[in-house]
């Protein structure tokens, strides 16, 4: 009817118009906004808990608690936790719209002094990356609290300026009374100042984009049981609540993707900054059609780390992942565990190496020129550049394995050591029984050389980042039984401490104590860790097992390699312009023909390896000393009763001597104020021979026959030797093992003295020399508390707690007492789990200097030290000692 109105009629104006009123009326509505608070644990199902809604306010007020408990985390695990606050605006059709989120680590807040973060304000920022910038302020608490541990106390907070009453008119003011009233006022404008640019700085969040050039990944496990390739491999890149990063999907186990991933960081202000923000982690996944996607493998890395040098991740370098036992996801007739996809997720410390990748990284904030830049697909291969590797030999040497409450005497043992997917093993040995009230601990004295394992260390060779790109070892200690063999620990060591190489000519040949008279890289006792994967017992609990202490192993390990092997390797390094193809003059020519006689050598080397069996080896000779330990008490031992107490008893044992304690009846904090004193059998250093260039062993020189004449004698062994030395010839020999000889050269010559002593044992003569004391191989002082059941047929002892300590040297104590921090020298690593072992002759180590020092653990005054739990009944403590007392 109104034909004007029709032909003026704009379909686009109409929607415009139609668009432009809904945005009006929704900017005029207040926002009915819930809160939604989420665990998260890549892996795992998160827990949910949201709020009520408050309705239209752009400032709501909930004040509500919420509880996550009975979750299952491990101290490993608290890194991998995040709590994600989502605040939403409320929608009665379809999904609420995200206003702000705020990610908060678990592992961060439980590291804080009081285990919480309480009152604080949390700029709320949009992940997505729509809208940028603040999207509001979130106050917060959060508590992370242990099984036993009791949250903080926060009393009645009373609120006052802190001024003082104003000065009446007409009152006197002294100067001073005017000059503490002028401080105060300028103490709170500087405090509220200092208050003002905080939170300026809090609300300021900052943007980062994180580029990771993916190359290539070598050595994955099998994870399909049909198809050629067996592995569907793609890498994941995740920080918190931003949006992953993923390559392409490349049916192989050795992928090369050559590809960029880009990953966008929104940091909060603050103090803290990108402290705050979780671990960045790397996941190798594999994809499945039909099922949700496995992982493969997982590792961490700080952002902070990254920001702080970023010259140690701009470069291409190998990241080695672990999890559990490879071969567990394509075994028939098995399943696998959730401890066993835990480690594959990265939450708890991989049993075995699970495969390599090569990567670099580049973090710097967010700018104009790279806000929107886009992933290249595509990227130069450098394996060829940067996979170049030395290939060297690993020296390995078991000495002893000591287990606690395994039951296995009798059977036999062995001894593995696997780097990457080599490995050597030891011959089987027989495993002893203590005897007493140790009846379920055992020993095995394998004193073994292995064969040299030939590895591979990838570049760089030298500087703080050598060793970083290698898989560590693991040793393995094996029961073999009618059903085959079974591994029931193991321990893990970075390369890192293994390097730098030792270089020399004949890197196939075992190290002497003439080349290395201070001891090997790496040597000591190292505690051995459960495997709950292959050792798992019906009806008990695997991650009760796997915090379990299984034992201790005495090792020494190093690893040598050749010149010319790193001379070929490092030619990675060489840019291509400098590099001549034809050499200039006849020196030149030279040199390369050198060259390739030396890696032909090294290639026969490593033929010749291949053939190598391991070696028995003659024990340490030993010397007797006297150790005494005072024990006081005991507090907060494990209930082994029903009524909720037990009969303690300790048992203290050193080497194959024990001592124990009176039985103090239903007590978890018994009492014993007992010195006790026990026989310490300390290792002796042999002074070994030489080792020429050709490979030939020679000593110094020949000794006279004048140093057998002026021999000092032990007194408590003095009538035997005279009985021996009257029943047999001149020239007869004894054994040393029979007794405990101490000999000296005379100092008639104005040469540096030398002195001999015989110490029993294995193998050492009568003319053998010594260097002194072998600390690496000093046995620890290990005390095992034990609950005394009396029944009517036989008594029971069940165990409780142990506590491991080594005996360090003696001027190790000195240089405690007198507080000098720059000694770094213990006997072995009970203590820590990795440490450095090189004696300097600058400190005593003859065994005629220990009456001037106090050796072992003992100290001016008494001191607690936590314990461990032998029989843990549940692996949910984010402690490693899960309640030993």
């Amino acid at each position: 009817k109104n034909l004007q109105a029709i032909q003026a009629f704009s379909l686009l104006q109409t929607l415009m118009s139609f668009r432009l009123k809904t945005q009006t009326v929704h900017a005029d509505r207040l926002p009915n906004v819930v809160g939604k608070v989420k665990l998260q644990r890549a892996g795992f199902e998160p827990q949910k808990r949201r709020t009520v809604i408050e309705k239209e306010t752009a400032s709501p007020l909930w004040n509500q608690l919420f509880y996550f408990d009975r979750v299952e985390v491990a101290e490993d695990e608290l890194e991998a936790c995040n709590v994600v606050v989502n605040v939403c605006d409320k929608s009665r059709i379809g999904k609420d719209m995200v206003i702000g989120s705020v990610d908060i680590n678990l592992a961060a807040v439980y590291l804080s002094e009081t285990h919480e973060i309480w009152n604080e304000w949390y700029t709320l920022t949009d992940f997505s990356g729509r809208r940028s910038g603040s999207q509001g302020e979130l106050c917060l608490c959060v508590t992370v609290l242990r099984d036993g541990d009791s949250p903080p106390l926060h009393l009645d907070e009373k609120f006052s300026d802190g001024e003082e009453e104003m000065v009446e008119v007409g009152q006197f003011e002294t100067a001073k009374a005017r000059a503490k009233r002028v401080k105060r006022a300028e103490k709170k404008a500087l405090e509220k100042l200092q208050h003002d640019e905080a939170e300026m700085t809090r609300k300021n969040v900052q943007a980062y984009i994180l580029k990771a050039c993916v190359y290539s990944g070598r050595e994955f496990p099998r994870m399909d049981r049909f198809g050629a390739g067996g592995l569907d491999a793609y890498l994941k890149i995740s920080c918190g609540s931003a949006k992953e990063a993923k390559t392409r999907v490349i049916t192989s186990k050795n992928p090369d993707w050559n590809q960029e991933i880009v990953l966008r960081l929104l940091v909060p202000g603050g103090e803290q900054g990108i402290d705050a923000m979780p671990p960045l982690r790397m996941s190798v996944m594999d994809r499945d059609v039909m099922d949700a996607d496995d992982h493969v493998a997982s590792t961490a890395i700080s952002l902070k780390d990254i920001l702080d040098r970023p010259k140690a991740y701009e470069k291409p370098k190998w990241y080695c992942f672990y999890g559990g036992l490879r071969g567990m996801e394509v075994a028939f007739f098995s399943r696998m565990s959730k401890l066993a996809k835990r480690m594959n997720a990265g939450y708890v410390d991989g049993a075995a190496y699970r495969g390599r990748t090569l990567i670099s990284f580049t973090l710097e904030p967010e700018h104009r020129r790279n806000k929107h830049a886009r992933a290249r697909k595509s990227i130069p291969p450098v394996l060829a550049k940067m996979g170049k590797e030395w290939r060297c030999f690993l020296h390995s040497q078991i000495m002893n394995v000591e287990l606690f409450q395994t039951k296995a005497t009798g059977k036999m043992l062995s001894v593995d050591v696997r780097m990457g997917l080599e490995s050597t093993s030891s011959p089987s040995v027989i495993l002893r029984g203590e005897g007493g009230s140790l009846s379920a601990e055992c020993y095995a004295n394998v004193q073994c050389n292995l064969a040299p394992l030939l590895v591979k260390i990838p570049t760089p060779f030298e500087g703080p980042l050598a060793g970083t790109g290698s898989p560590d070892v693991f040793v393995n200690v094996n029961i073999l039984s009618g059903n085959g063999s079974r591994r029931v620990g193991y321990c893990r060591i970075p390369v890192t401490e293994l390097v730098p190489v030792n270089e020399t000519l004949r890197p196939r040949a075992s190290p002497t104590n003439a080349e290395f008279p201070y001891g090997w890289k790496v040597q000591g006792w190292f505690p051995l860790r459960a495997d709950a994967l292959s050792n798992h017992k019906w009806f008990h609990s695997r991650r009760a097992e796997n915090v379990k202490p299984i034992g201790q192993v005495l090792l020494r390990l190093m690893i040598r390699g050749s010149s010319a092997g790193k001379h070929a390797a490092g030619e990675a390094y060489v840019d291509e312009d400098d590099v001549k193809s034809v050499a200039s003059d006849a020196e030149a020519a030279m040199d390369d023909r050198r060259g390739d006689l030396e890696r032909k050598a090294e290639l026969r080397g490593e033929r010749l390896a291949a053939n190598l069996e391991s070696e028995f080896v003659e024990p340490l000779p030993t010397r007797p000393f006297m150790l005494r330990m005072e024990l006081y008490q005991a507090r907060d031992l494990p209930a082994a009763d029903a009524h909720g107490s037990s009969d303690p008893f300790a048992v203290l044992r050193v080497g194959r001597n024990i001592a124990e304690t009176n039985v103090v009846n239903s007590t978890t904090s018994p009492s014993w104020f007992r010195e006790l004193f026990v026989q310490v059998d300390l290792p002796l250093v042999v002074k070994d021979k030489k080792r020429l260039p050709d490979g030939t062993l020679v000593t110094d020189g020949d000794d006279s026959d004048e140093d057998s004449e002026d021999v000092l004698l032990d007194p408590s062994r003095m009538a035997e030797i005279n009985a021996a030395n009257d029943g047999n010839s001149s020239d007869a020999s004894f054994d040393s093992r029979d007794y405990d000889v101490e000999m000296a050269e005379t100092s008639t010559k104005p040469q540096k003295k030398k002195e001999k002593f015989v110490g029993k044992g294995g193998g050492g003569g009568v003319g053998q020399e010594f260097e002194g004391i072998a600390w690496w191989a000093a046995p620890s002082l290990n005390v095992m508390v034990f609950d005394r059941d009396e029944g009517l047929l036989m008594m029971d002892n069940d165990p409780l707690s142990v506590l491991s300590l080594p005996l360090i040297h003696p001027a190790a104590a000195e240089a405690e007492r007198r507080g000098d921090d720059n000694f770094s020298v213990i006997a072995s690593s009970i203590l820590s789990f990795y440490s450095k072992f090189s004696l300097d002759s600058e400190f005593p180590d003859r065994y005629d200097d220990i009456a001037n020092y106090e050796v072992g653990a003992l100290s001016a005054e008494p001191e607690w030290y936590p314990m461990r739990q032998l029989n843990p009944k549940k692996g949910l403590s984010v402690s490693p000692i899960d309640a030993g007392g």
